[in-house]
């Protein structure tokens, strides 16, 4: 091993982990990347006593020879449930690699931290996502999420996106109390008891940073649970309990208004229709369907990453 494979690039920071990022044959661009890092037990396997400080965290990337390319690369520590105390540090580490990372290749990474104690200027990351708690939007009380492609208003009761809006401000969804199939019909996601105008569920905030927010929702009975991951770019629904089979439905306005001659459909199958158009498909893995509006050449998809049950 050389010398610049041993560089350590923070004196102030006394540990550090290695990272290896494999994008599994794909291209992958401005990629948010997850894993789960137990720092209570690094430390205890290198027989420090001390508790991990989170503000001490940086992160930044190598080459295969071990020199810096980026000094501070932007990421996020999160918690889960029940692991609020300061000496159970066994966290999710969220970054971003940012650009293109060509298929076939891998990025490097190191991780510095410190204990609790030492004096160490936090790393500054700058946020993707904002977060404003608490808005109103279309009668009810909301998060609103705001990231560099999409602004997203959740009601908090109804456990849905009401409005959903592009970067010129045009609303994807379109719902409002009233005007049924024109209004309170629409929605993300529309599972039957998670739906805008509804006030079956409570919802909070259980993770917030500037690389991802996560909102976890349940009814007010307790049956029926789901999470939603806010990223950069796109949105993660998953259904973590469910009383009765559900459904997901978009009910929306591509581009800020329905236009059923001009908006296109286009499916996993490689088929497009005008959005006028019926159809019925079962589509084969991976599954998934998108709304273009022509006027705007944008696109909505949703996409379904488990089996069909």
């Amino acid at each position: 091993m050389n010398r610049s494979t041993r560089e350590w690039h923070l004196a102030d920071r006394r540990f550090r982990i290695p990272l290896i990022f494999d994008v599994c044959g794909y291209d992958r661009t401005d990629k948010i990347v997850e894993t789960e890092v137990d720092f209570s037990k690094l430390l205890n396997r290198l027989g420090q006593t001390g508790t991990f400080n989170e503000n001490s965290l940086q992160m930044i990337e190598t080459d295969e020879l071990g020199r810096m390319i980026d000094a501070n690369v932007p990421f996020q520590l999160d918690r889960t449930d029940g692991q609020r105390t300061p000496d159970n540090a066994d966290m999710r580490l969220i970054f971003l690699a940012r650009g293109r990372t060509p298929s076939g290749t891998v990025r490097r990474y190191l991780v510095y931290y410190d204990l609790i104690g030492a004096q160490i200027k936090p790393a500054i990351v700058h946020p993707l996502i904002t977060l404003t708690d608490p808005v109103v939007d279309e009668e009810q009380e909301c998060f609103k999420i705001s990231t560099p492609s999409a602004t997203y208003f959740y009601q908090k009761q109804g456990a849905g996106f009401s409005s959903l809006l592009d970067r010129e401000g045009k609303d994807w969804i379109g719902y409002r109390p009233g005007g049924g199939s024109a209004g309170e019909f629409r929605g993300i996601p529309n599972t039957g008891v998670f739906h805008p105008g509804y006030h079956l569920s409570t919802s909070r905030i259980r993770n917030h940073g500037p690389l991802k927010t996560t909102i976890a929702s349940s009814t007010l009975d307790g049956s029926n649970r789901c999470t939603w991951e806010i990223y950069p770019s796109y949105a993660v629904l998953t259904m973590l309990e469910s009383k009765d089979p559900y459904w997901f439905l978009y009910e929306g306005t591509p581009g800020g208004k329905l236009d059923p001659d001009r908006d296109t459909v286009l499916r996993s199958t490689g088929e497009q229709s005008e959005a006028a158009e019926r159809w019925s498909q079962t589509a084969a893995g991976p599954s998934w369907v998108g709304f273009t509006d022509e006027e705007s050449r944008r696109t909505i998809y949703f996409v379904r990453h488990d089996a069909e049950r």
